[in-house]
């Protein structure tokens, strides 16, 4: 009985320290909660990366207009803060590029202090236009910050700040435009984005097309809720000016959701897809596979990892990819295929496969897309 009792005093012990733990770790937990609340205000104080979206809802909830500055640095952002304070100014900052998460070890972080990189002109501001006067005059220092800047940088550091691919004093010129767009202020090839067209270059991405009338409606809550797209107007395949708005894959959902808000239908929907090497499509040596949604869903998954381009208006998918793509992508999804199976698979259209077999840069339909290429395996069945 002793060494009973002993026991449970024993369990009663640890049960009481476990207890006393759970409210240590419990307390540590609120204390590193606030503590990492309480430096992240800081960092956004310091840094003035606040939300865009909360403080534009902020700026426009009693304005009549708003007016945008974009092509902003960090540096520019900094000297705007120091004036705005000045005149009690308000305003939203959108950062329009997306950053990759990147692992960064302590030692690299540390480094990253000494090194040397350019700006990135990723961020633009909204404000209330009764502020116009007053940001015209902040504007004017930022540009001579800027001026300063870029001349006592090494040439290869400095910045492109309008990403027109020349570094020139146009990258020292610093605009403000008012956010009242209407479908008659859009221009035929200009661009009315956070981004640039340009940067979505060996991306990918996918582009939808709206009309004027119904990019005046989303304009500005794309800006507060997409924040990272291109919007340029051009011609469709009718010669109708039409704006083209091209977003990442990770921020489609968003722009998806902007568009339902609104009750926009897009007139035509593109993916653009690349493979790790960025290859590009062959003209000479390619194909035009038409499909509809579900057919396009499931090509989608299979060929993720390789180079294609695709359209879809009147709910069909036309689709370009290289011939090789193909010959790759099957040879590599019959590698774990018995004889018998693809005997099986050929079998019921061997003669629509001999017919199609030589057949480049021509229209075929979803149903032959396994088949274009089998020229090899069709001499396993004289082996079978």
């Amino acid at each position: 009985m002793p060494d009973v009792t002993e026991a449970r005093h024993e369990m009663e012990q640890a049960e009481r320290s476990a207890a006393k733990l759970a409210k240590i770790l419990k307390v540590a937990a609120r204390i590193l909660q606030k503590a990492i609340k309480i430096a992240t205000g800081f960092l956004d104080r310091v840094f003035h990366f606040s939300s865009g979206a909360k403080s534009y809802r902020e700026i426009t909830k009693n304005a009549v207009q708003t007016g945008m500055v974009d092509n902003l640095s960090k540096e520019d952002l900094r000297e705007i803060k120091r004036y705005a304070k000045k005149w009690n100014m308000k305003y939203a900052i959108i950062k329009a590029k997306d950053d990759e998460v990147k692992k960064v070890n302590l030692l690299t972080k540390a480094l990253s202090v000494f090194s040397k990189e350019k700006e990135e002109a990723d961020y633009c501001i909204i404000y209330d236009l009764k502020y116009q006067e007053v940001l015209t005059k902040i504007l004017k220092n930022v540009v001579t910050a800027r001026v300063n800047r870029q001349m006592s940088k090494d040439p290869a550091l400095r910045t492109d700040y309008n990403k027109d691919g020349v570094i020139d004093e146009k990258d020292l010129q610093i605009e403000s435009k008012s956010n009242d767009l209407k479908a008659d202020d859009l221009k035929l090839n200009h661009e009315y984005g956070t981004l640039h067209r340009i940067e979505f270059k060996d991306k990918n991405h996918l582009v939808y097309e709206i009309s004027k009338e119904d990019y005046e409606k989303i304009y500005l809550e794309s800006q507060v809720e997409v924040q990272s797209f291109s919007a340029t107007v051009v011609r469709n395949l009718q010669n109708e000016e039409i704006v083209a708005i091209s977003v990442a894959p990770k921020n489609q959902q968003k722009l998806m959701d902007v568009f339902l808000t609104h009750s926009v239908e897009p007139q035509s929907e593109m993916v653009i897809n690349f493979d790790r090497d960025k290859s590009k499509i062959d003209p000479e040596h390619c194909y035009h596979i038409e499909m509809n949604n579900d057919e396009f869903q499931d090509f989608k998954e299979k060929y993720k990892e390789t180079s294609y381009n695709s359209y879809k208006r009147d709910d069909k998918w036309n689709v370009i990819i290289n011939s090789d793509s193909v010959k790759k992508n099957f040879e590599k999804s019959t590698k774990s295929k018995s004889l018998e199976e693809l005997y099986k698979e050929i079998q019921p259209s061997k003669e629509e496969v001999k017919l199609d077999i030589s057949k480049e840069n021509t229209e075929v339909s979803i149903d032959d897309l396994d088949l274009n290429e089998i020229d090899v395996d069709i001499e396993l069945e004289k082996e079978i």
